[in-house]
């Protein structure tokens, strides 16, 4: 079993333009649909296209493969297109575009910053909150927690009338700050997060629970160790661990050509060459 992950595939009419993340998710259709209504389209970092749609799908990609394997005893080829991973993770949207003839843009999804009850607000400190009361239980716990019984019904206002309930709900948030929200609102069976930095989601009691932040012995570096992410697969039985620190680009190089038959002075010559690093 191998398989490729590119941009846009093989043998189509990008297979062989340059790309990256922010191009893949160009054309995907994804990226027209992040950002606010009248602005222009936010970059969601590299996530979608790099770890979503290629490497998430070319891992299932290859775990189908080896599956069909152990009833056919016979390998096969992975083509994995990054671009084509985006558009089927769009496939909800898709179907309402396809089926419904619901137009998908920017800020006008409930899911993408149209609705207020879906979205994030500034809240006292200057930081972010969170809320996502999709469920007409969830809204009514948040109206009646922030106490603005006025709006129960109008969760799915249109026009003025949203504006309004987005305001209303803007002004409430910026009467605490972030974290007086979350204990005020976590144990009210209502949807809420805080939105964090990189530093405050490592230190999280949730993430230190689940044992996602890991100590590595590194007797390399000054500092005898490092800090890193754990798996986010917790397995009952198997339970993965990191083992070792990752290599660096070209580390094991030399080795794995030897062991493919390349003789020291052909190594030499695909670096040089710069074939390889």
């Amino acid at each position: 079993v191998y398989c490729s992950v590119s941009g846009y595939d093989q043998d189509g009419p990008y297979s062989q333009m340059a790309g990256h993340d922010i191009n893949y998710i160009s054309f995907a259709g994804a990226l027209g649909l992040i950002g606010p209504q009248d602005g222009k389209p936010s970059i969601p970092l590299n996530l979608i296209a790099d770890y979503a749609g290629g490497g998430l799908c070319g891992a299932v990609g290859i775990l189908a493969a080896l599956m069909a394997r152990e009833k056919t005893g016979a390998g096969q080829y992975v083509d994995i297109a990054m671009s084509e991973g985006v558009l089927y993770m769009l496939s909800g949207l898709v179907s309402d575009v396809l089926s419904r003839d619901i137009p998908a843009e920017r800020g006008s999804n409930r899911l993408n910053g149209g609705a207020p009850y879906y979205n994030v607000y500034q809240t006292k400190d200057g930081k972010y909150f969170s809320i996502a009361a999709i469920e007409p239980w969830f809204w009514e716990n948040l109206c009646r927690a922030l106490d603005l019984e006025g709006l129960l019904p109008h969760q799915d206002a249109t026009g003025a009338k949203k504006a309004e309930v987005e305001q209303a709900l803007s002004d409430a948030f910026l009467a605490k700050t972030r974290d007086e929200w979350f204990e005020t609102l976590k144990d009210a069976n209502i949807s809420v997060g805080k939105v964090y930095s990189i530093e405050e989601a490592l230190d999280d009691p949730h993430a230190q629970k689940r044992g996602m932040v890991l100590e590595i012995e590194s007797p390399d570096i000054p500092e005898g160790k490092v800090r890193q992410v754990a798996t986010s697969i917790h397995l009952s039985d198997t339970p993965g661990e990191v083992r070792s620190l990752g290599s660096v680009t070209g580390q094991h190089t030399s080795s794995v050509l030897e062991e493919l038959g390349f003789d020291a002075a052909a190594v030499a010559d695909l670096m040089r060459r710069q074939v390889v690093q």
